[in-house]
């Protein structure tokens, strides 16, 4: 992960507070489990730092970030969208940004694994590599005729 530009890399499999306590962690972004993960975030999340996560149906102790004047917040790519901000357009701005990053090599994707074609079989040998939570990436099952 660290080719990909990750400061620091962690195995989801061992407790992440242990992995983590001796680094500075000024932000969090959390993608998965929140509730699993909720402790040990807000044990090694610096004072005043930044928890973000895309995961919502989830419910934390937001009580835990008090004493670190921790910030919490939700990242939903539609807000915009969904409700017409004034801010609407920044994420034409944004994506327009990012595929400029892929074009120029400055950021990668990170599809790992692609599957074809779309039959129960494909589908059921790509739910199983991801049952085995040793999936690194995405993995894609693309639809071919």
């Amino acid at each position: 992960m660290k080719h990909l530009g990750a400061d620091v890399v962690i195995n989801h499999q061992q407790p992440l507070d242990e992995q983590l306590k001796k680094h500075d962690i000024e932000y969090v972004f959390c993608c998965t489990h929140l509730t699993t993960h909720w402790d040990a975030i807000c044990e090694v999340v610096a004072p005043e730092g930044r928890i973000v996560s895309i995961v919502s149906e989830e419910k934390v102790d937001l009580n835990k970030l008090k004493t670190k004047s921790v910030t919490f917040s939700y990242e939903f790519m539609f807000t915009r969208a969904m409700y017409e901000t004034e801010s609407m357009i920044k994420q034409h701005h944004l994506l327009n940004e990012v595929s400029k990053f892929i074009d120029q090599g400055e950021i990668q994707h990170t599809m790992t694994e692609v599957h074809s074609p779309l039959t129960a079989q494909t589908v059921a040998k790509a739910h199983e590599k991801l049952q085995s939570q040793s999936m690194i990436g995405k993995l894609v099952i693309e639809m071919k005729n």
